[in-house]
């Protein structure tokens, strides 16, 4: 029951939405569509329900071609931001909707209902109306509405972002737990990368209607293939320097990229993850970057960094446990040296405006 997007483009007007999109569902897995607003992640999940009709391309689910069907046709589940129940129907009445629409026998439809009820843990809510429920079981019971018919492909749109920060971390633990249950395919639209990276098998990153990479979450922060990647999923520090030679060099910092050996400098660019720092107060093997500590804030359990890369005077930022940041015995004004154990460097390719060429040096 996978699905498979080839080619797909849409516009609205003038304005185009998505651009080749090729996309490829593993049955049974669970991927999140990721991007900023604008992005066309939406879009894309529409189109894929049959919500929206493309200019171009193919839909398919388990093989099977799906791009001029219905929405009810393609016999997919669809949950969206703000439920979309029923607020005249029961509990029950509501998951029941799509089996009595389909005339589903009476016996069929009670089992069917209470085996959802007890898998989104709302057993004996069948008589309270969705106005009696908190916004966290309201979002329960749409998922068990779109599960009860037993579809091919479950798609999600921002499901819990109508709901404060508490509950939708209780929603994302339950939803992953759920899918290693039932193991229906399923794809979610998030602007929220803990969520994606906290409940999906794979993570798409979308940008102005295309697709900048796609892969595991580990994968998206350890090898960005681009530099919208680097800078969009998670939080990185930037620095500029130039690349020549086989190595790239950052005010202080040397490493090593093998990618342009040219003599010729060429600019390039950086990204450090701060779990991929060490702040240490000595220099340890002389290829630390010296660093003046600016300000420490403890903020809970992470004591924050603000740094400022010496001689080149780029703002760098860093969390630590406070335990490592005490043993340092360090304060604002000192000087420290950072250890970069891992970089993502790109640099415009020769000749392009838009073309890069990227790579990521572990074991720094």
């Amino acid at each position: 029951m996978g699905l498979e997007v080839r080619d797909l483009y849409k516009s609205f007007g003038e304005t185009p939405a998505l651009r080749g999109i090729d996309l490829h569902v593993a049955s049974g897995s669970l991927v999140a569509l990721l991007g900023p607003s604008g992005s066309g992640k939406t879009t894309l999940l529409r189109v894929i329900a049959g919500l929206e009709v493309p200019d171009a391309g193919q839909v398919l689910i388990a093989g099977e071609e799906q791009t001029r069907r219905s929405p009810r046709e393609r016999n997919i589940g669809l949950v969206f931001q703000h439920y979309a129940l029923f607020n005249h129907l029961s509990v029950f009445e509501n998951v029941a909707f799509g089996l009595r629409v389909r005339r589903r026998p009476k016996a069929e439809v009670e089992e069917r209902v209470r085996e959802l009820l007890g898998f989104i843990q709302l057993e004996g809510y069948e008589a309270r109306r969705p106005g009696q429920l908190s916004g966290g079981q309201r979002q329960r019971v749409a998922l068990a509405r779109a599960l009860a018919v037993q579809p091919r492909l479950l798609l999600l749109d921002e499901p819990f972002g109508a709901l404060d920060a508490k509950v939708r971390q209780e929603l994302r633990a339950w939803l992953r737990r759920l899918h290693d249950e039932l193991h229906i395919t399923s794809l979610f639209v998030t602007h929220d990368q803990d969520e994606a990276f906290e409940v999906a098998d794979r993570v798409v990153v979308m940008n102005n209607g295309a697709i900048e990479q796609a892969g595991a979450p580990e994968e998206l922060f350890e090898s960005p293939t681009n530099m919208f990647v680097a800078d969009f999923v998670g939080d990185a520090n930037v620095l500029q320097g130039c690349a020549r030679c086989g190595r790239a060099v950052f005010g202080a910092l040397d490493i090593p990229y093998p990618e342009y050996q040219d003599e010729q400098p060429l600019a390039a660019t950086a990204y450090l993850r701060s779990h991929d720092l060490e702040l240490r107060r000595t220099r340890n093997g002389g290829g630390e970057l010296p660093v003046r500590i600016v300000q420490a804030r403890r903020t809970g359990s992470t004591v924050k960094l603000v740094l400022v890369a010496l001689p080149c005077l780029s703002t760098l930022h860093l969390d630590m446990r406070p335990e490592e940041w005490r043993r340092l015995e360090l304060q604002p004004e000192d000087t420290a040296y950072l250890a970069v154990h891992r970089a993502s460097v790109f640099t415009r390719r020769p000749g392009s405006e838009e073309a890069f060429d990227s790579w990521t040096s572990s074991g720094l």
